[in-house]
């Protein structure tokens, strides 16, 4: 089970110029995220704008890929945008959800 954070400086920075960054987080509705929760380990249905999850860097070569095309995919199957990005310096990828 994955937690899930506010999102780091560099995702925010990708927020809409409109979205209240101080504006307490929405949760999701729970039968949405039932619905796309099918097949899927991560909880990208789960997030509100502005939030995140954290996935450990692991010596698997193709997990970079792997949660890029994850994103990509739930963003499309949710109407929603979220970002992959690599925090070398923490050793962990973040997926944040940014529209």
């Amino acid at each position: 089970m994955y937690a899930i954070y506010h999102c780091s400086p560099k995702a925010e920075a990708l927020l809409p110029t409109e979205f209240d960054k101080t504006a307490e987080r929405k949760e999701v509705d729970a039968e949405e995220a039932l619905k796309a929760r099918v097949g899927t380990v991560y909880p990208f249905a789960r997030l509100g704008v502005g939030q995140c999850f954290i996935v450990g860097i692991t010596e698997d070569k193709a997990l970079d890929n792997r949660l890029r095309v994850a994103a990509s995919k739930h963003g499309k199957r949710l109407g929603r945008k979220f970002t992959v990005i690599r925090h070398d310096e923490h050793k962990c990828y973040e997926l944040a959800r940014i529209q």
